[in-house]
């Protein structure tokens, strides 16, 4: 499985990449995880990616035909194709109060969205200009995907985040329960 997250500098991308990879990695599997930046600055558009297998992975390289994508910040769909190379039927995880159905794509994918801003200034976690979102995409994702443990999730969180772990895991907990998803456009 291919994973690639487009977001902002200055969003966790990187850390969110990071705890997702833990998560598979604690769940049995071999993952690779690497961000795309050079000397971007904070606000500046920016890819991760996400590599998963149930064997060793050889491919070494950027991800241009994803299975899913995760989007940090829905603002960036009016700049960037995010959904460049998406495979028919994958996953867009939208970080948005705006319901999947809002969203008109081109391709024949699923769309999900969680209020991962919100979900994190409930817990405190980074203030209303900078909210510190990736724990609550992670959990999103993790239920999106329905084959990744939660207790994955919140290990890979504990391990990952240098601070508030527990909010943290809360966020990721509420956004998992809390996560709307759409059907095939």
């Amino acid at each position: 499985m291919e994973i690639r997250f487009h977001g902002r500098g200055g969003q966790g991308i990187v850390v969110g990449s990071s705890i997702l990879g833990r998560a598979y990695f604690y769940s049995g599997n071999q993952v690779q995880f690497f961000p795309e930046f050079g000397v971007e600055r904070r606000g500046a558009p920016l890819q991760a990616f996400l590599r998963v297998s149930g064997t060793k992975i050889k491919e070494h390289y950027n991800i241009y035909e994803p299975d899913h994508i995760i989007l940090f910040d829905s603002a960036l769909l009016k700049s960037v194709n995010v959904t460049e190379g998406l495979k028919d039927g994958g996953w867009i995880l939208i970080n948005s109060r705006k319901a999947p159905g809002e969203f008109a794509f081109v391709k024949n994918c699923r769309v999900a969205t969680i209020d991962a801003d919100g979900i994190s200034l409930e817990n405190k976690l980074g203030n209303a200009a900078s909210p510190i979102i990736n724990a609550a995409v992670a959990g999103a994702f993790a239920r999106l995907v329905g084959i990744l443990p939660f207790d994955s999730v919140a290990k890979a969180i504990a391990e990952s985040v240098p601070a508030k772990i527990e909010e943290n895991i809360i966020s990721a907990k509420t956004a998992y329960e809390k996560v709307m998803m759409g059907v095939i456009m």
